[in-house]
């Protein structure tokens, strides 16, 4: 059964262009990283956004350890911006690793 939490959804929408940083915070298990993988995603690329600048990484993920250096992180998202005027998201899953 998927929960659409259309209430968190529009917060992301409403909020997406302002440039800040956002931080989803709940409960362990609580659906955020669905929120924003399968939810916030699917909105962007329904939306205009192009595959390509939505850079997604999770950091729960193993294989991405090596993105837990920040230095390394932030040569990995540079290195995905290819074009600085075109509008990205960036979302990184456990953030807290770094």
């Amino acid at each position: 059964m998927k929960i659409t939490r259309n209430k968190y959804l529009n917060a992301l929408i409403e909020y997406k262009d302002d440039e800040r940083v956002k931080v989803i915070t709940g409960a362990r298990r609580s659906g955020k990283s669905f929120l924003l993988k399968e939810i916030f995603i699917k909105y962007l690329l329904e939306n205009g956004y192009k595959n390509q600048n939505i850079i997604y990484l999770d950091l729960d993920d193993q294989n991405n350890a090596q993105y837990y250096d920040p230095f390394s992180l932030n040569s990995y998202v540079n290195h995905r911006i290819k074009n600085t005027k075109e509008k990205y998201v960036i979302i990184i899953d456990e953030i807290q690793k770094v």
